[in-house]
């Protein structure tokens, strides 16, 4: 499977999927799928605009109306995690993730899916001290802080996260551990910087010499989080540029490659393509059977309200259990009416089997199964 890796989009659809065609067109190739490591934009008219944090003189509608409107269709499946450009009202009532615009899908503040047989994982927002152990409370009529809070990384997503056990052994050497194929965020694993070229990184990019010195350089425990999940690839955005590091582990047989990718400035194409090991050959998005197993068992954990956890309080979530795993697969065959683990699909919500513009029905849609 051959995807193609944006870093951060910023509204510029049109000219992503035509970067994408002239690569095809002039290697005489195939790209399956697109992911895009955030500042998205999903914007679709003014209001959306209005609400989204965004300095005024960067303040532009972009190119994601088209698409949501029907006007364009997106001519590959585009994967996307949100960043810290985006417009609450779209992807707030997607906390579970879902279908932005035909072929365009949000993986949710964090969320894990399966496209054909490659395992997927994403979070979204970037990390800051002051809202990482904070509850969800924002909704409109937005403040200038919540425009900006909704957008930052809580703990409780990685943790969520870290719960994923079941390894990726039905292709790979089972012997590698890794529980997904790919990872996505907008913000940089925190540390990632010592396993690659750190001297060129700053002369790239100097302002991040404060911040790794302090220690507020990107997610806090996702070096713990490569580690338990061992992705192939590592895919980042948010600070426009491209840097590459590799974390390795059992005495450097295995590695995770981390990827952090630019964004659109010049002429020059900052799409990155990459080959992921797959047998599958369809690009439908499934269902991942553990992952809403969690969510069901951390349901209750949700930390919903305008509070601060205490850090030392919040270590522990619910575990799934059998029970969990057996109710989701109950809720899988009412509300979907299938057996077969792999006929998960995810609803593509088009007419006429619905309207992606419902995102309530698409949130509830997940809710329903893991309720």
């Amino acid at each position: 499977m051959k995807i193609a890796v944006l870093g951060c989009c910023h509204g510029e659809l049109n000219r992503l999927y035509e970067d994408v065609d002239k690569y095809e067109r002039e290697n005489n190739v195939k790209v399956d799928i697109i992911i895009c490591c955030g500042d998205m934009q999903t914007i679709r008219d003014d209001e959306d605009l209005r609400d989204m944090a965004v300095k005024s003189h960067r303040s532009k509608k972009g190119d994601f109306w088209e698409y949501y409107d029907g006007v364009k269709k997106a001519p590959k499946l585009t994967i996307f995690i949100g960043g810290n450009h985006e417009t609450p009202n779209v992807l707030i009532p997607l906390y579970y993730g879902g279908w932005v615009a035909p072929n365009i899908f949000f993986l949710g503040n964090s969320g894990v899916i399966r496209v054909g047989d490659v395992r997927i994982a994403g979070i979204s927002g970037i990390y800051k001290s002051y809202d990482h152990y904070r509850g969800y409370y924002e909704s409109k009529p937005f403040s200038e802080e919540s425009k900006r809070s909704w957008y930052h990384i809580r703990r409780f997503e990685i943790q969520k996260l870290q719960l994923l056990e079941n390894k990726k052994s039905n292709y790979l050497d089972s012997s590698e551990n890794r529980k997904v194929d790919l990872m996505i965020s907008h913000d940089w694993p925190s540390g990632i910087e010592r396993f690659g070229n750190l001297s060129y990184l700053l002369r790239r990019k100097p302002y991040l010499k404060e911040d790794i010195e302090s220690g507020r350089l990107g997610i806090p425990d996702s070096l713990g989080l490569i580690e338990h999940l061992r992705p192939y690839f590592w895919f980042s955005g948010h600070h426009h540029c491209f840097f590459d590091a590799s974390v390795e582990f059992e005495n450097k047989l295995y590695s995770s490659e981390f990827r952090a990718i630019d964004k659109f400035k010049n002429l020059n194409s900052p799409v990155r393509y990459f080959d992921v090991c797959s047998g599958a050959t369809d690009t439908c998005i499934y269902l991942d059977l553990e992952w809403l197993s969690i969510l069901r068992s951390t349901d209750s954990d949700h930390p919903k309200g305008d509070f601060l956890i205490d850090k030392y309080s919040a270590s522990q979530i619910n575990r799934p259990r059998k029970s969990d795993v057996d109710a989701i697969k109950k809720n899988l065959n009412d509300v979907i009416g299938v057996f077969d683990e792999n006929s998960y699909e995810w609803p593509r919500w088009d007419q006429p089997n619905g309207d992606y513009r419902n995102l309530q029905a698409q949130n509830d849609f997940i809710k329903s199964i893991i309720r």
